[in-house]
């Protein structure tokens, strides 16, 4: 198989070079909720790195704000390979970039646990305190275990049942932490069992996969089985490589500022790229879809019930094929589990060499076994 081809573009140095590469990268993502959050986050990620007025009173503050600056730089530019990448067809940078649209990772995900792990108001309007667990907890501050709502309890019984795949976060083992004796066989103190109890807290939220809105659950839902079309993939700008004479007088040097296409950069794809089609969406929004839970309530039980994701394109998918296909006649006479019918059976005997080749196959395991325990016992004298 021949090496993938390095992707030679123009390489963006300045700042605002970067922010126009990036949100340039935006408009051509395959997919449309992925071209608003991503061009959205970068956005949010220049202004918030803009340079604060008064940063070059003090020399001090100007270098530190200088190798913030590179360091920041690199980090634009490591994403903007990322979505070159994904839009020349490399999947696991698709893969990448649909997880941050989807909330499976980065910002996005923090963003939907914040509004998860929001107090719950009762009737009266006060906050619903959490489990006490016989902590004698008398002030009004909680710990962020006993601040459990109902629905990271919803959550959290949901990972135990249904056991989601583990290609982003680890499985959800226990609900409640192992809380055992200390090194005097005796009961641990109240402080290390609170220390205990909020590590465990930690862990178990950094392995629940965050709810996604019912809207947007169907919404992905509905690109899965293909019953919302795909607009397809967003045709690229030609670029002129050419001008007229009478332009040309324009584009110096010295009124641009630098030579036009002076240094490129090249970025060599770490597997083949894929044209990316409506079939290759489809599966790549599976397994995003496969770790996408949902919350809704329940009027009749009055709890939250957990709606998970799935994947139509699993182990036990049928593939349907036209009659009088190759497919069909290779396989005709065998049913679904590889055996062969009646019909099929007296449909034509094997021949010789594959008689030959069954019966080696059955016979090699016995000869081996035979010769090694051959090889094991001593010669006699």
């Amino acid at each position: 198989m021949p090496a993938p081809v390095p992707i030679s573009i123009p390489t963006p140095r300045k700042p605002l070079h970067l922010l126009r590469a990036l949100l340039r990268e935006c408009t051509y993502l395959p997919d449309p909720a992925a071209r608003f959050i991503i061009a959205h986050h970068v956005v949010r990620r220049f202004r918030d790195y803009k340079t604060p007025p008064g940063i070059f009173s003090r020399s001090d503050q100007k270098s530190q704000w200088q190798q913030r600056r590179r360091h920041v730089l690199a980090t634009g530019r490591q994403y903007w390979s990322v979505l070159v990448r994904a839009n020349h067809g490399e999947l696991r940078m698709l893969e990448k970039v649909l997880q941050f649209t989807y909330g499976r990772r980065g910002k996005r995900r923090r963003q939907l646990f914040t509004e998860l792990l929001r107090v719950e108001l009762s009737s009266d309007g006060n906050a619903v305190r959490g489990r006490q667990d016989g902590l004698g907890q008398s002030g009004p501050k909680l710990e962020s275990w006993q601040r459990r709502t109902s629905k990271v309890e919803a959550l959290l019984a949901s990972h135990v049942k249904e056991k989601p795949p583990t290609e982003t976060r680890r499985s959800v083992r226990r609900l409640e932490p192992v809380i055992g004796l200390n090194t005097w066989h005796r009961k641990m103190p109240k402080k290390r069992e609170i220390n205990i109890r909020r590590k465990f807290h930690a862990d178990m939220l950094a392995r629940l996969h965050a709810p996604l809105p019912m809207e947007e659950w169907s919404r992905l839902r509905d690109l899965v089985t293909g019953t919302r079309p795909w607009e397809g993939v967003v045709p690229r700008r030609s670029r002129v490589d050419s001008v007229s004479e009478a332009d040309s007088s324009l584009l110096t040097a010295e009124f641009l500022g630098q030579r036009l296409g002076q240094e490129r950069y090249q970025i060599t794809p770490t597997e083949h790229p894929h044209r990316i089609t409506a079939r290759v969406m489809r599966r790549q929004w599976a397994k995003i879809f496969v770790e996408c839970p949902s919350l809704w309530w329940d009027t009749a039980e009055q709890k939250w019930q957990v709606k998970w994701g799935w994947s139509p394109f699993g182990k036990n998918t049928v593939i349907s094929t036209p009659k009088g296909s190759i497919q069909e006649n290779m396989f005709a006479g065998v049913d679904e589990h590889g055996k062969v019918t009646k019909s099929g059976s007296a449909a034509s005997p094997p021949s010789q060499s594959r008689k030959r080749s069954i019966s080696r196959l059955s016979d090699d395991r016995p000869v081996n076994e035979g010769r090694r325990a051959a090889s094991l016992v001593p010669e006699r004298s």
